[in-house]
This record gives structure tokens, C-alpha cells and sequence, in this order.
């Protein structure tokens, strides 16, 4: 009889335990989380009134049948400024699904980012020493001694493509400043390691930390690095110095989707933390794993607030250098689609291209003599626009330099009428090479004003 209770009470015991694993499974599955969902709102329907109702039917689409109410109960919050698109409530399996309609861009999980600032703390609640900076974690500090100011550091319309090409077919978009003489082949995939045991803990050998890379392992091949305790830039000459041909660099969640686009020392990508992730997934569980790195070069989106020439004295601004229009571009080739991206402008074309991204119209002025001698003069080019009185007359004035010499056409700049503009090349001549960067500027004067544009010529060492 005793036998006979207990066997009765395990089995009571069973499908109750059953039962509760099934309702935390369907639970689990409805639970709803916050989502950014980004729109093409060019690719709204006539049939709608506004973009919010265009954006609630679609929600409403993908929601089980069981789910009462509209798609509109589950918005938070309407984009329209930065992009279009909405922060809205959605168990998983939703959000796969809304992932595959037309006029979706992208679904993106909400992100709780740390706020880093350098003013008014009091306000914001924050205690003094941990102002700017993350923290209190171990080599969280961001702003080095002596600190400089980040707030609001600029609104920048240019971005830094570049991509990654894995073996599996798939291409992600990253950033990337690199544009030394190795470029790896578009059409040749190179093996892709990862040092790391897995995606979720960093090791010193998944961060590229110094000797932390076997050369026999990673010799030919492109490493993989996560960011963290190293300088990003650093990660990239231990590869190089392993023997690795390139670099993909992703991001942790301690930088989440933050892309920051740097002068590598060898062909290297950086990528967000979920795309990282997935390159690192490839990379761990395909013995032939392979990739390629692409870079696009710089590219011009919508046009910014224009920037004004720094000045000696305080006197009013005379003189103001242009910003390009957005119909300009720097070289590389870019299809309507992908100027969508970073473009309010939906039919945005592409008409003019600049012979180098020196010749960026903005006020500062950027030399960079590569290593070979051969290429011996360097020549710029800007648009100068009168804003003051209508007959105004400049000269220039450059400061002398040890490694160059500097000429500028035309010397003098006479404008006949406001808002005139005259465009002038500068060209600097190799003389004799230096070790480390040198600085000074162009001064254009009238004899009352002085607009001054700041100048650095670098040469690049050999890699």
C-alpha cells in the first residue's frame, strides 16, 4: 500500500513539474521586450495617412492572434528627425517575423548605454569622480590627464565604410579609416581566426593583447580582436607583427553598437557587438572559415552647419570656407541604396568626386606624404565664400615649414560682390622629410582681418 502512495505521488509530482515547464516555456516565449525599428518611410503606402499609422499595421501584422488590441498599443515612441521608425513592445518571435516586411531597415534590441558627461553633474545626479568617464571598473577611464572636453564633440554628415566579406556568402557593414599601400583582394577570401574561447569572455589572446598571438596559428590569415584594455590601433600591430594580414575588430558589450573608425596599421574592420558576435560564431564553428575586408573610402551625407575659419583676432567673420553640397562625394562608388543609409535625401545622386579626401572644403588642412619619394608635390584645393563687404581684397600669408615648400595660386583673392566665391590650390613640394609631424597655417588678410586655417603636414613612415 506504502509502495503503491509513493508511486502515485511521483507521478502527481511529475506532471506538475511538467506542467510548470511548460508555462515558464510559453512564457518565456510571449515575453515582450523593446525594440528600435528602423523604416524606409519612402516605402509607405498611399493608402496611409501618416507614417505612425503605416508603422502600427505593421505591428499589427505580425502579432499572434491571441494578442489583443493593435499594433499602436505596443509603440513607445515615434521616430522622425534622425530616422524613421519607432521603439516599440515585441516577444521575439515578433520581431523575427517583422524583420522580413517590406520597408523594414532594421530591428535593433534596446541598448542601455552609460552616460558619460563633463557638465552639470549636480543636475544629472552624478557623483563628481566618476563624471566622464565609465567606471568603477578596471581600465574604464576614457578621458586621460589632461582631460579634454567631449561633450557634444561634433555633428559629423561623413562616415567611414567598409565591410566585411565572410565565406558564407554573408557581407557586414563596419567602419574603417585605413588606407595604407596593403589591400587585401576583393575576390580572394583569407583564412579567419579567433583566438578566443568563446564570444561572451574576452581572454588576452581574444583581446590581441601583446604576445598573446602565435605566429603559426594566425601567419597569413585575418585575426579576429576584441575590443578592450589595449589601444584599438595597438591590437592591429600585434596582428601585424604575428604574421596575421588583416584584422577584424569587434566590439563587447561594454561598447555595444559604437563604431569608431581609426587609421589602422593593416587592413582591419571594426564592427558592432551583435555582428561581432556572429563573425566570431562562423569563425569557432567552421574549420575553413574565411573573410575579406572591403573599404568604400570616405563619403559625404547631408550637409552640415557651415564652418567658419578660425580666426587671430576677434574681430567679425569675413571670410568663410564652404562646405561641399551634399551632391559631392569622395572617391568610391556608392549605389542609391547605400546612400539611403546615412542620407535623409531618398533620390540623393552622386555627380561630382573629389580627386582625394584632401580636398574636403573645410577650413583645416591635412598633407600626408606617403613613403615613396617619387611623388614629390602634393596640391590641394578650397572654395573661399565672401560674406562681407563687396569689394574685399586678401593676400596670404604662410608660415615656413622645414620638410616643404609651400606655394599658393592665385596670392590674392579680390571679391567684387557678397557671397562671391574664389576657389585657390596650395601646393607643397618635398624638401627634406621629417621624423615627426609639423604644424602651421594659412592666413589670408585684408588688413583689418585675419582668417587663418590651420595646417599639419605628416609623413608616413615605412610599414
Amino acid at each position: 500500500m506504502a509502495e503503491n502512495t509513493v508511486k502515485w505521488l511521483f507521478l502527481v509530482l511529475t506532471s506538475c513539474l511538467s506542467f510548470v515547464f511548460v508555462v515558464s516555456a510559453e512564457s518565456n516565449s510571449l515575453m515582450k521586450k523593446t525594440y528600435i525599428v528602423q523604416m524606409h518611410k519612402s516605402a509607405m503606402p498611399a493608402s496611409f495617412a501618416t507614417p505612425l499609422e503605416w508603422y502600427s499595421s505593421k505591428l499589427k501584422s505580425v502579432m499572434s492572434k491571441t494578442q489583443s488590441g493593435g499594433g499602436g498599443d505596443r509603440i513607445i515612441y515615434s521616430y522622425q528627425n534622425a530616422f524613421h521608425g519607432v521603439a516599440a513592445q515585441l516577444t521575439e518571435e515578433e520581431a523575427e517575423r517583422l524583420k522580413e516586411e517590406d520597408g523594414v531597415v532594421a530591428i535593433l534590441p534596446e541598448t542601455k548605454y552609460q552616460l558619460h558627461t563633463t557638465r552639470s553633474p549636480m543636475f544629472l545626479g552624478l557623483e563628481p569622480e566618476e563624471t566622464g568617464n565609465g567606471g568603477p571598473d578596471p581600465v574604464s577611464l576614457t578621458n586621460v590627464s589632461p582631460w579634454i572636453t567631449t561633450v557634444g564633440a561634433s555633428t559629423m554628415d561623413r562616415d567611414f565604410p567598409a565591410s566585411v566579406k565572410l565565406g558564407s556568402g554573408r557581407t557586414i557593414a563596419g567602419v574603417s579609416l585605413y588606407k595604407g599601400r596593403r589591400f587585401l583582394q576583393a575576390n580572394k577570401q583569407y583564412p579567419l581566426v579567433y583566438m578566443g574561447s568563446n564570444s561572451s569572455s574576452p581572454d588576452p589572446s581574444s583581446l590581441c593583447l601583446e604576445g598573446t598571438l602565435d605566429p603559426h596559428i594566425v601567419s597569413g590569415k585575418i585575426v579576429i580582436c576584441d575590443r578592450g584594455i589595449s589601444p584599438r590601433v595597438q591590437k592591429g600591430q600585434v596582428v601585424k607583427d604575428a604574421g596575421g594580414v588583416g584584422m577584424i575588430l569587434t566590439n563587447t558589450a561594454a561598447n555595444g553598437e559604437e563604431l569608431v573608425a581609426d587609421c589602422h596599421l593593416l587592413p582591419a574592420v571594426a564592427v558592432g557587438e551583435m555582428e561581432g558576435k556572429a563573425i566570431k560564431h562562423y569563425a569557432s564553428t567552421n574549420r575553413k572559415a574565411t573573410a575579406t575586408l572591403a573599404f568604400l573610402g570616405t563619403t559625404l551625407g547631408v550637409k552640415p552647419s557651415p564652418v567658419v575659419a578660425a580666426f587671430s583676432s576677434r574681430g567679425p567673420n569675413f571670410l568663410t570656407l564652404e562646405i561641399l553640397k551634399p551632391d559631392v562625394i569622395a572617391p568610391g562608388k556608392l549605389t542609391a541604396i547605400q546612400l539611403k543609409a546615412f542620407s535623409k535625401y531618398s533620390n540623393m545622386t552622386c555627380h561630382h568626386k573629389l580627386a582625394s579626401p584632401g580636398d574636403l572644403n573645410y577650413p583645416a588642412i591635412s598633407v600626408v606624404f606617403p613613403e615613396d619619394t617619387a611623388i614629390s608635390t602634393l596640391t590641394l584645393h578650397r572654395t573661399a565664400t565672401n560674406v562681407g563687404p563687396p569689394n574685399s581684397s586678401y593676400h596670404v600669408v604662410v608660415s615656413p615649414f622645414k620638410g616643404v615648400t609651400v606655394k599658393v595660386e592665385p596670392k590674392s583673392l579680390k571679391f567684387t560682390r557678397r557671397n562671391q566665391k574664389l576657389s585657390y590650390k596650395i601646393s607643397f613640394t618635398r624638401r627634406s622629410p621629417q621624423t615627426m609631424p609639423e604644424f602651421g597655417g594659412l592666413v589670408w588678410k585684408d588688413g583689418v582681418h585675419k582668417v587663418r586655417s590651420p595646417i599639419v603636414i605628416t609623413w608616413l613612415a615605412p610599414l
